[in-house]
């Protein structure tokens, strides 16, 4: 009787695993993989959403492909078809006029250390570009550094100036997520504004905005000559010097982590004459300004998930990789 209750129980759990649907397999092209993961952010079963970390990361062992997003460039529309998050649902809106923009960064710290930073309850404290930035948790965040959680979300009451020139209070949806993949620990980043959001002057408003971004671990790289465009694109989103664009070249070719973004808006500029691609032209200067204030943040604060930094020995550089 033991042994046919066993061989009962591993036909059953055999049937049971036949039967079962394997995870989506990601999309080979980078414009609809960054809408695979922005899609598969909250599933409760991570292997869709590791598959696609593992599909990026292979995206961006190609040098030249790696190149061009480090410049910035276009994305298509985002499908929120297939989105339907339980707890906080997405605003009932047509996609239909959301542009996207997606832009690379390195960072010399590890994924840890931009955990340590993005859920870290002082972040808001740092940013001079908000009047205010307030955040609530659904848990302690802190979990997410040692990883006693995989998963936090927030949602954020905010008042900046939109381009630097209109007044705006948002509201967002956030997620952090820890992920396991065959590169390493990665960290998926998720966030949408959750209603439509009037500027205080000029007609402006922000009807949607969506955002995505992965950090994950990155090797040392062979670099070459950065491209006249790289350095136009650096110029004008840092105002950079020769010597500091040839920093972040250094910075590409140490341990670290590498940081994709990608971000969907629709936008009325109201009697502002602003066209799509000036707005996506700002969206990507910003988030380049953005990734390098980070990487401030943590060089001068005391955040928590701090690891060494390239600069550090080779013994402590592998601490990076490995955190």
């Amino acid at each position: 009787m033991q042994w046919r209750s066993i061989c009962l129980l591993l036909t059953c759990a055999l049937g049971a695993f036949s039967c079962a649907e394997p995870p989506p397999k990601p999309p080979e092209d980078l414009e609809a993989l960054l809408g695979f993961l922005f899609e598969h952010t909250a599933d409760e079963d991570p292997s869709a959403l590791a598959l696609g970390i593992e599909e990026l990361h292979a995206w961006f062992q190609d040098e030249a492909q790696l190149e061009a997003a480090r410049e910035g460039f276009l994305i298509n529309t985002l499908d929120l078809s297939r989105v339907t998050p339980s707890d906080f649902p997405l605003p009932e809106m047509s996609n239909s006029n959301l542009q996207g923009v997606s832009v690379v960064t390195k960072s010399p710290y590890c994924v840890k250390s931009i955990v340590g930073l993005l859920t870290w309850e002082k972040f808001g404290e740092l940013l001079d570009s908000f009047e205010t930035y307030k955040r609530v948790f659904d848990l302690d965040s802190t979990c997410m550094v040692t990883r006693d959680c995989l998963m936090v979300t927030a949602e954020s009451e905010t008042r900046s100036s939109w381009a630097g020139l209109i007044g705006i209070t948002t509201s967002y949806h956030i997620d952090f997520r820890w992920v396991y993949t065959e590169v390493g620990w990665a960290l998926v980043h998720r966030f949408w504004l959750k209603q439509p959001a009037l500027g205080d002057s000029f007609g402006v408003k922000m009807n949607a905005n969506y955002y995505v971004g992965v950090t994950l671990p990155d090797s040392e790289r062979e670099v070459n000559e950065p491209s006249p465009a790289l350095i136009s694109a650096a110029n004008g989103a840092f105002g950079l010097s020769g010597d500091e664009i040839e920093r972040l070249q250094q910075t590409l070719s140490q341990p670290g982590s590498l940081r994709i973004h990608a971000n969907w808006f629709d936008v009325d500029t109201g009697d502002i004459p602003l066209e799509d691609s000036m707005i996506a032209n700002l969206l990507v200067q910003q988030q380049k300004n953005d990734s390098e204030s980070h990487d401030s943040m943590i060089t001068s604060h005391s955040s928590p998930g701090r690891c060494a930094t390239t600069e550090s020995s080779s013994s402590s550089s592998m601490e990076v990789l490995s955190q």
